[in-house]
C-alpha cells in the first residue's frame, strides 16, 4: 500500500538519501527535470537539502509516495514563494516517480494531495511545465490541466538533445456546496445532460431519441424533481454554477450521475453517490442499486462498486449497460 504524505524540514533532512536516489532513477530514465548526465557525485543530494531549506522558510511544500516498506518511491513539491502581485498563484514542481513505482497511480495522488493543500493556503491557480508530448503531460491533461501552450527548444533532455516544453495552469475553484434539488433547479439539470448528448444517444442525428430528449428536458427534469419517488443532490459552485447532480428513483436506482466535463476526476461523482447512499443506505444482494450506464460512464460505475448485469441496449434511440451493485464501496 503507498502512502501520500507532507515531510516538513526536519524529514526532508532525514530522507535526502531516498530522494536522490528517486531524482537520479528518473533521469538516468530520460526525464528532463532540470539535471544532465552524468549526473555529478552529490549533486542530487546538494538539491533535497535545499529543498529542505525551502520548506523550513515557508517557501515550498514537500510531497512523498511511500511503498508498503516506507522508501520513497515519488515526489511532488508545491513552491509558493511567489511575488507580491501573486499572492493567489503557486507553482509545482518536480514531479518524480521512481520507474520501479510506476504506473499505480501515484502521480495521480501527489497531485491530489496538493491541490488539498493549495486550496488551504489559498492559492486557486497553479502552473507547471512538462516536456511536450511526455508521459506527464498526459497525467496532467487527463487530470484537467490546461494548456496554455508549447516553448521549442526551451530545455535540455539529459543527453543533451533539445526539447520543446508545455506550460499547464489549473484553477482550484472553491470546494462544492452539495443540497438537494428543488424544481426551480429544472434549467441547469436539463443543461448539463444536454451537454453530453452525443455520448448517450446512439445515432448522433438523435434519431429515434425524440422521446427521451423531450424527457430529459427543463420540463421533465421539473417534473421528476417535483415528484416524490426521485431524490435529487447538486453540487453547486459557491458562485451558483451547476458542477454535478446525481438522482435516485424509488430509492434503489440511479436514475442521472452528471459531472460537468471541466469538474471531472476530481472525486465529485463519488461524492454524490455517498449522499444518496447515506439517505438510502448501503447495498446488498437483497437490495441492489441498479443504474443503466452509458456506454461511456461504465468504467467510471465500476470504480463505484457496479457490476454490468446484462448486455448492451439500444433502445428508444440510446445506449445503455444495465448494471447493479450489491456491495457498497466508501
Amino acid at each position: 500500500m503507498t502512502t501520500i504524505r507532507e515531510l516538513d524540514s526536519a524529514e526532508a533532512l532525514a530522507h535526502v538519501d531516498e530522494l536522490a536516489e528517486v531524482l537520479r532513477d528518473c533521469v538516468e530514465g530520460g526525464a528532463s527535470v532540470g539535471f544532465m548526465l552524468p549526473l555529478a557525485e552529490g549533486r542530487p543530494e546538494a538539491f533535497w537539502r535545499r529543498v529542505a531549506d525551502a520548506v523550513a522558510a515557508g517557501e515550498r511544500h514537500l510531497f512523498v509516495a511511500e511503498d508498503e516498506t516506507g522508501r520513497i518511491c515519488g515526489t511532488l513539491s508545491l513552491v509558493i514563494d511567489m511575488p507580491d502581485n501573486q499572492p493567489h498563484r503557486a507553482d509545482v514542481s518536480k514531479m518524480l516517480v521512481h520507474r520501479g513505482a510506476r504506473r499505480r497511480g501515484i502521480a495521480e495522488r501527489l497531485l491530489r494531495a496538493l491541490e488539498v493543500k493549495a486550496r488551504e493556503l489559498g492559492r486557486t491557480t497553479l502552473v507547471l511545465d512538462t516536456v511536450t508530448g511526455s508521459e506527464a503531460s498526459r497525467v496532467y491533461e487527463r487530470l484537467g490541466w490546461q494548456r496554455a501552450g508549447d516553448i521549442p527548444n526551451y530545455a535540455l533532455m539529459p543527453d543533451g538533445r533539445p526539447c520543446s516544453t508545455t506550460y499547464y495552469y489549473l484553477h482550484l475553484t472553491p470546494s462544492p456546496v452539495i443540497r438537494r434539488g428543488r424544481p426551480e433547479d429544472a434549467d441547469a439539470v436539463a443543461a448539463l445532460i444536454a451537454s453530453y448528448e452525443q455520448e448517450l444517444l446512439s445515432d448522433p442525428g438523435g434519431e429515434g431519441a425524440e422521446a427521451f430528449m423531450a424527457s430529459v428536458s427543463s420540463a421533465g427534469e421539473r417534473s421528476y424533481l417535483a415528484d416524490a419517488r426521485y431524490r435529487f443532490w447538486l453540487a453547486h459552485a459557491p458562485t451558483g454554477e451547476l458542477l454535478g447532480f446525481i438522482a435516485s428513483r424509488d430509492a434503489r436506482h440511479v436514475f442521472h450521475l452528471f459531472v460537468d466535463r471541466g469538474f471531472q476526476r476530481r472525486g465529485l461523482a463519488r461524492t454524490l453517490w455517498r449522499c444518496m447512499l447515506a439517505e438510502a443506505g448501503p447495498a446488498s444482494a437483497e437490495e441492489p442499486y441498479t443504474v443503466n450506464a452509458s456506454l461511456n460512464a461504465v468504467p467510471a460505475y465500476r470504480a463505484l462498486g457496479f457490476v454490468e448485469s446484462g448486455p448492451a441496449v439500444r433502445r428508444h434511440g440510446v445506449a445503455f449497460t444495465p448494471m447493479r451493485c450489491t456491495r457498497t464501496r466508501g
